[in-house]
């Protein structure tokens, strides 16, 4: 399934979005029939019966529905235009378009799909629009390579790697002259903070601690920008002091996006952070002053690193007290469209809860997600599973109320009750010994995650469903057992 998703998302999705904001105006009969399209590429992916409710398939498959995704589209391109330039001829035009009388024109359609679902978001701290120019920046900065091994990453770095990153990076600070500045830098996600920490008299003495709050709410890539901008702020301001005979400013940063974006001078996001830092790198190197950005592993256990992450972390929670009306800070594209998509999120969430349709699945999956965790469960088990979650399976009284032949009568073959679902998992007297493995090996799971007694249950959302309160390896394994049970009881689902 998931290949299956992933083929049409990268595939067939496109193609119908495919610039939607010049046709937006179709009515909504042809986006009627997109969403058939939509909806025969989840059948084939999930494998679920054609009876199945198309917002159960969307839920399902972690596919947001179609019209929610031209939704975005919109929104998203009605932020892009308005982030251009004043004298820009398409935003003036879709300005005119937006005073005009027109009741359903394309402008009017972009801003009605980002006003109902973003009203957190306010277009106008949109960073506008990167400006390129005929000549080329040729940046005076220098990549320092403090090592080609492979340190990994901060949350798989081993304590091998982390001491090897220590030593490298004592090594390379102790070959570094005495007329550099040494600086390093960091920033904090969520309620975003940035910091610098400069060496003025060599990393015996005490640092100067520097802090920048920066936003409400903000990526980590945003702080190390901003952490580079204030350390270049600082040397700028320092080196040009008389009796200061430095000629180079080392910079260390944790945070290899940030270093090539400074190194290269992109200007994809946050443009004003890049301009300001690249003008800083001019001025020092009119006055003679080379710059280079070196990478050190972060949270190895560098002194250094972990007081700049510590004075970020503070910076952050300094971010975090500020009213809403004093964040003036200015979001990327990236950002917005992140915040447009969350809003998304929350949009069909709600409907997801008050849809009349797909009540069972929704029993099983009551929270929407973009993707579902991946399952080792072969093909023709994964279907099983997945018309299980849906309620519309092969089983007698759905069968029968299909009014498939081979099913004359809804009940088990037990005798007992409506072969359904919840019978069919829980109750059948046909399948106690395979139920009995079923519980027991979940049952051991259990014990040997700690799982609370409370949540030791063994009901159908237990079973079929993704609870967020289990240890990730309960959550893998429930599906497991329910495969062998499955395998072990009916041919056909």
């Amino acid at each position: 399934m998931r290949l299956a998703l992933m083929l049409y998302k990268a595939y067939i999705r496109p193609l119908i979005t495919y610039a939607y904001p010049v046709w937006c105006t179709v009515s909504s009969s042809c986006l009627d029939k997109l969403e058939r399209f939509q909806r025969i590429g989840l059948l084939k992916a999930t494998g679920c019966l054609s009876s199945t409710a198309t917002n159960s398939l969307d839920v399902l498959a972690g596919c947001i529905p179609l019209r929610l995704v031209l939704s975005e589209i919109l929104a998203a391109e009605y932020v892009r235009i308005m982030r251009k330039p004043a004298d820009s001829p398409i935003k003036a035009s879709v300005i005119m378009a937006l005073e005009s009388q027109s009741h359903k024109s394309a402008p009017k359609l972009m801003k009605h799909a980002y006003g109902p679902t973003n009203k957190s978001i306010d277009v106008t701290r949109a960073e506008g629009e990167p400006i390129y120019h005929d000549q080329l920046w040729y940046p005076s900065v220098t990549h320092a390579v403090i090592t080609q091994e492979d340190l990994g990453g901060s949350h798989s770095r081993t304590k091998e790697m982390s001491t090897r990153a220590r030593e490298l990076t004592s090594t390379y600070l102790q070959s570094l002259p005495r007329t550099s500045l040494v600086i390093f830098t960091d920033g904090s996600p969520g309620p975003c903070g940035s910091s610098a920490i400069v060496f003025t008299h060599g990393l015996a003495q005490e640092p100067v601690v520097l802090k920048r709050p920066i936003s409400t709410k903000s990526s980590a890539f945003h702080g190390e920008l901003s952490a580079i901008d204030l350390a270049l702020e600082f040397a700028c301001t320092f080196c040009y002091r008389p009796g200061n005979a430095y000629n180079t400013i080392s910079i260390f940063t944790d945070c290899k996006s940030a270093l090539q974006t400074v190194v290269n001078g992109v200007k994809t996001n946050f443009t004003s952070l890049v301009n300001s830092i690249q003008d800083s790198i001019t001025s020092l190197d009119n006055h003679r002053i080379s710059v280079e950005l070196a990478w050190v592993a972060g949270h190895a256990g560098l002194r250094p690193n972990e007081l700049a992450d510590t004075a970020a972390k503070e910076a952050a929670v300094e971010a975090s007290k500020w009213q809403r009306n004093h964040d003036i800070s200015l979001k990327s594209f990236s950002e917005i469209k992140k915040e447009i998509r969350v809003n998304c999120l929350k949009v069909w969430q709600r409907r997801w809860e008050r849809q009349e349709d797909g009540r069972f699945t929704f029993t099983t999956l009551p929270l929407v997600a973009t993707s579902r965790r991946g399952t080792t469960l072969d093909r023709q088990t994964e279907i099983k599973f997945n018309r299980l979650r849906s309620g519309h399976s092969l089983l007698a009284k759905h069968a029968f109320k299909m009014k498939l032949p081979s099913h004359p009568t809804p009940l088990c073959s037990c005798g007992h009750a409506r072969e359904t679902i919840d019978h069919f998992l829980l109750h059948c007297s046909n399948y106690s010994v395979p139920r009995d493995n079923l519980i027991a090996s979940i049952e051991r799971k259990y014990q040997s995650a700690m799982v609370p007694y409370h949540l030791r249950t063994f009901d159908i959302p237990t079973l079929l469903g993704e609870n967020p309160q289990f240890p990730m390896e309960v959550r893998l394994h429930i599906p497991s057992c329910v495969a062998v049970f499955i395998k072990e009881t009916a041919d056909k689902i």
